[in-house]
């Protein structure tokens, strides 16, 4: 019998966001995602629309589990373990994408 894998730290820290060709409609607190391939709507249920929503800019999926356990009644276990699922369908998707985000906001402040 094989172990399940727990998500390693390394992944929890990665920046993740939405790709920006990605077409979608925020309705009534769903998400509806354009699948330009097979030209259909993906619904998004409740906590996807949510995620989703939450990466209107980069965030480490660390951060944005954070995020869904102050909103959301779940243990921390789930939580990762379904934002997880997520965060890798979509990546596969192609409707989120690793960022290479730098904090550009001290160099800014600092110019």
């Amino acid at each position: 019998m094989k172990a399940k894998k727990k998500p390693s730290k390394v992944f929890s820290q990665i920046s993740i966001k939405r790709n920006k060709s990605v077409i979608f409609k925020d309705v009534e607190g769903l998400v509806y995602i354009l699948d330009h391939k097979t030209m259909t709507l993906k619904t998004l249920n409740e906590l996807a629309s949510f995620i989703w929503r939450e990466l209107k800019t980069p965030q480490t999926i660390e951060k944005l589990g954070e995020k869904i356990y102050k909103s959301y009644e779940s243990s921390k276990k789930t939580i990762l373990k379904d934002l997880t699922a997520f965060i890798k369908l979509k990546l596969k998707e192609k409707e989120l994408q690793y960022c290479n985000c730098k904090k550009t906001k001290l160099s800014k402040n600092n110019s």
